[in-house]
């Protein structure tokens, strides 16, 4: 399996994309590839199928999605992009074609270009639904070429995929492999404005693999991109090296937006000490941790061990009416021993399992 995932931030959102790969049983190396590219807050996204399996598909979709990219980094228009491809791949000597398809996503901002080429559709999820885009048609080499611009809120999705995922379980599972409304339904009940891109596409994957019965009979690559909101994380790893510093060191780190993580006990110390508040440790003297060792041997080894056991020699009845007491003695002992205050409603609700014991222990007439 071949995961990689990046964001990249784009003012207030961000983009996090997700590649998987499965190769197909047998097969050492990969027919599908995907090329992910970062230009400032942009992102060139190039997954690539080559015709069969292999190392033979292998390298029809590695020239693909090459070429691909250096000539979009040189503004290629499109229709001489897939030409030239087409006139550059290796025949194949069984098929006499040289092929690959291939899916290509370009953002800027909150926009993207989506550009496919005899790939399955991409699935787009806008404002928690399926979303219907429209795209030109343009025919290279008898193929149709489909060209669409989309623009995405925060928490929007789009999921590319080969063919791996809708010939999914074909002649195993399925009849006919993974319907594409079957795809779009299991991806919304897996949608949420906050799941990642990983998990998304690590859980289509895990689908596949399913409905292929852990075969995996064909090569299959998910992508998923998804724009979401920044969520800045700032780490303090260790300390000011003067102590003198730890007043500006601590305006400076919790002065910034987002989340603060901090590592280290010394550090830990600093930051409690600025923030007023008591940094919580592990037992620190021989009584703390007696009294850990209590609780560990009288709670847990009494009432996980020994109350079964004696509850072994009694009826089903019984027990259950010991395990009733339970909260109306934790409730009077912690009165007892600690002055905890009882309260009306704790009051009314010891009665109540006093009362119910009681009813349930009260003698029945039997019939003569």
């Amino acid at each position: 399996m071949m995961m990689r995932k990046r964001t990249n931030r784009c003012r207030n959102t961000v983009w996090d994309i997700s590649v998987i790969s499965r190769n197909k049983n047998g097969e050492t190396l990969c027919g599908d590839q995907c090329a992910l590219e970062w230009d400032d807050n942009d992102a060139t996204v190039i997954l690539s199928d080559g015709l069969g399996s292999g190392v033979k598909a292998n390298i029809l979709s590695t020239l693909t999605t090459t070429m691909l990219t250096t000539m979009l980094k040189g503004n290629v228009p499109i229709d001489e992009c897939v030409t030239t491809v087409a006139e550059t791949l290796p025949m194949c000597r069984e098929r006499k074609l040289a092929y690959a398809t291939f899916t290509i996503l370009q953002t800027a901002g909150t926009r993207a270009r989506l550009i496919q080429y005899d790939n399955p559709n991409a699935v787009f999820v806008h404002n928690g639904a399926i979303g219907k885009y429209n795209y030109s048609v343009n025919f290279i080499q008898e193929k149709e070429l489909h060209e669409s611009y989309l623009h995405f809120d925060v928490g929007d999705m789009l999921v590319l995929f080969s063919d791996g995922v809708s010939e999914a379980g074909r002649g195993v599972t399925t009849d006919a492999g993974w319907a594409r409304q079957d795809i779009e339904d299991f991806i919304l009940r897996n949608y949420s404005p906050t799941v990642s891109s990983q998990r998304m596409a690590a859980s289509i994957l895990s689908t596949v693999k399913t409905l292929d019965m852990d075969a995996m009979h064909d090569d299959t690559t998910v992508v998923v991109a998804r724009l979401r909101e920044r969520c800045p994380v700032n780490v303090m790893i260790g300390p000011p090296e003067s102590k003198d510093d730890d007043l500006s060191t601590m305006r400076l780190f919790f002065g910034k937006d987002g989340k603060h993580v901090v590592c280290g006990g010394t550090t830990a110390n600093a930051v409690a000490s600025y923030l007023g508040v008591k940094v919580h440790t592990l037992p620190g003297s021989g009584t703390e941790w007696l009294v850990v060792l209590a609780l560990a041997l009288v709670c847990s080894g009494f009432g996980f061990t020994l109350q079964p056991v004696a509850q072994s020699g009694t009826t089903a009845d019984h027990a259950a009416l010991f395990c009733a007491l339970n909260p109306f003695v934790a409730a009077a002992l912690g009165a007892v021993c600690f002055h905890e205050h009882f309260g009306i409603a704790g009051l009314l609700g010891g009665a109540l399992i006093l009362a119910g014991i009681v009813v349930s222990c009260w003698p029945q007439k039997t019939g003569g």
